[in-house]
């Protein structure tokens, strides 16, 4: 079974390329594939998720903003994964995936800014586990 491992990381990875759908308000459509792995899919389930939230409109801005940056930084480092995956260098994979996780970092801080504690206990309702099923 541990050599599901690499193949479970890489089909993470893979999903963050797939585009996210949005509605005419730039909310990510209900249904849409969610296309990222770590800080992605909370981001999306907050903004998805504003009203029961309670999202102030600022907050709402900025959560908007931080999930672009997040595309920008995440854009490359899917390239080289892929582009690693293509030519079966497994080494490569894991030393993307690790700055991709690094890259994330400041990010992550940047978003448990903008939430509420209140807001953030909310919201792990709302955000998948990993492995399929609710929070």
């Amino acid at each position: 079974m541990k050599s599901m491992r690499p193949l479970t990381g890489l089909a993470l990875a893979l999903l963050l390329a797939l585009p996210v759908q949005a509605d005419a308000q730039g909310r990510p459509e209900r249904g849409a594939r969610r296309a990222m792995f770590g800080l992605g899919p909370q981001v999306q389930a907050a903004l998805e998720h504003r009203s029961e939230l309670g999202l102030s409109q600022e907050q709402a801005d900025a959560l908007t903003a931080l999930q672009a940056e997040l595309e920008e930084v995440m854009a490359p480092l899917m390239a080289e994964i892929r582009s690693a995956r293509e030519s079966g260098d497994q080494e490569g994979m894991r030393s993307t995936m690790g700055r991709l996780r690094a890259a994330q970092a400041p990010l992550l801080e940047r978003f448990r800014e903008i939430l509420t504690d209140q807001q953030r206990e909310k919201l792990r309702a709302f955000v998948p586990r990993r492995g399929g099923g609710g929070a």
